[in-house]
């Protein structure tokens, strides 16, 4: 009789330690992960705009840090006065390397901004590097279309 309840007793120890997997909401299983979150695995941070752009880069073939670099301080970054961090710069099969900058609408778009940026490009420009600037609403509107015309040099409008 005893033993009986013993293994009663085993055998509730057991079922009782078996954990059931919580069901995971169908809308959090299957959706994708943002370019963000893509590069934010990797330990790679940018914004929206950004990973995109590096992302499209990838797929057409170019490596991080042998074909571009990210986020590339030039004439000393944000240190030094003068200095600025470019988004991207392509070294490959160009005369001279291209610098796309990433121009968000929010950020780049005020007259004061502005100003500052038409003064860091003439300096990029007159250091030796080609720039472009590849504005949100393009990117969004066709990613492929506006990073094939960025490749070539040409900045669609603001």
């Amino acid at each position: 009789m005893r033993l009986r309840k013993v293994q009663r007793l085993r055998k509730a120890k057991r079922v009782s330690t078996v954990v059931k997997a919580k069901a995971v909401p169908a809308s959090l299983a299957t959706r994708e992960l943002t370019p963000q979150e893509i590069l934010a695995k990797r330990g790679i941070v940018a914004t929206d705009l950004e990973a995109i752009v590096y992302l499209w880069l990838e797929r057409q073939g170019y490596r991080d840090p042998q074909d571009f670099s990210f986020q590339s301080g030039v004439f000393g970054g944000r240190q030094e006065a003068g200095g600025q961090v470019a988004d991207f710069i392509l070294y490959t099969a160009r005369a001279y390397p291209l610098v796309i900058r990433v121009m968000g609408e929010h950020w780049h778009t005020g007259p004061d901004q502005q100003a500052k940026d038409e003064g860091a490009k003439s300096a990029l420009e007159a250091n030796g590097f080609e720039c472009v600037d590849v504005w949100e609403r393009y990117l969004i509107q066709s990613p492929d279309y506006t990073m094939e015309q960025a490749l070539k040099g040409v900045e669609l409008g603001q």
